[in-house]
């Protein structure tokens, strides 16, 4: 049994960051934390991978920085297939998402995402003998969909968010809960 299952839900959500040649990446992840409200801070991390780090990794560590794009229910098919690594190739394009710039970092946000942080990387914690890398980073700015987001307050519920509840066990904030297979190391 993986342990983490115990800690349930837990927020999906998908990155996006850009390679040295600009070459977008998407790539979801359950494991994001806020870590503090002034300024705004996040942590992420990032396990080993049998073929070694994480291209999303390697692009926050070569550019700084990252956008975490919630997930609503209706990009959960793009979720699982942003799962699976493939060659460079531009995520947008290969999952049918709309890329949409933000003021603070050169990476793009998911448009159809709820809402999203542009975040740059302050730091990195190196969790051995666990394998894992721990991102801090800085939110520098936060778009919301008008439809989600008034007078400073998120309806996370209606924006009908995906958590994660283990390893292929996935609920909607409005209670749907669903399966997906594991297509990844």
């Amino acid at each position: 049994m993986a342990w983490s299952a115990l800690v349930a839900p837990r927020p999906v959500v998908m990155l996006s960051t850009v390679n040295g040649d600009g070459v977008p990446n998407i790539a979801p992840f359950s494991s994001l934390a806020c870590l503090a409200n002034v300024p705004p801070m996040v942590g992420l991390s990032f396990g080993e991978r049998q073929s070694g780090v994480k291209q999303t990794l390697a692009n926050i560590l070569a550019n700084g920085e990252f956008v975490v794009n919630l997930v609503a229910s209706g990009m959960r098919d793009a979720m699982i297939v942003a799962a699976t690594p493939t060659p460079v190739a531009d995520d947008f394009t290969r999952l049918s998402l709309t890329p949409e710039s933000m003021e603070t970092v050169s990476c793009s946000r998911i448009a159809e995402s709820p809402a999203s942080l542009a975040c740059r990387l302050i730091k990195t914690i190196d969790l051995s003998p666990a394998k894992v890398t721990y991102v801090v980073a800085e939110v520098l700015e936060v778009v919301v969909d008008d439809a989600f987001g008034s007078s400073g307050a998120f309806a996370a519920y209606d924006a009908n968010l995906v958590a994660s509840l283990g390893i292929e066990d996935y609920v909607t904030l409005q209670g749907e809960p669903f399966w997906l297979a594991r297509t990844w190391d």
